[in-house]
């Protein structure tokens, strides 16, 4: 029974794919696709921001613990920024193009 309900829900998602799609055009499923991958960085970012953060607090004196969550944490600003400027930049790509 599982495996039929399994195999009904994957083909039924297969046909109603064509149904939604046909509903947005290229540039703005290019869009959703854009913002989808930039959200997901900003929550990975941010995650390394946290373990960066982590590491410094957790170092208990020793330099090179300290030294290491100090980068990652620099590691995660600067992806911070480039994510804002990658936004940015396919905005004005995408403005460009309509």
């Amino acid at each position: 029974m599982k495996k039929e309900f399994k195999t009904l829900i994957l083909f039924g998602s297969l046909f109603f794919a064509d149904l939604v799609l046909a509903q947005v055009n290229v540039g703005q499923m290019i869009e959703d696709i854009i913002n989808f991958v930039i959200n997901i960085v900003i929550i990975f970012a941010g995650i390394i921001i946290i373990i960066g953060g982590y590491l410094m607090v957790t170092s208990a004196g020793d330099p090179q613990q300290f030294e290491k969550g100090k980068k990652t944490l620099l590691y995660g600003a600067i992806g911070f920024i480039l994510v804002f400027a990658a936004r940015e930049l396919a905005e004005g790509i995408m403005n460009i193009i309509k």
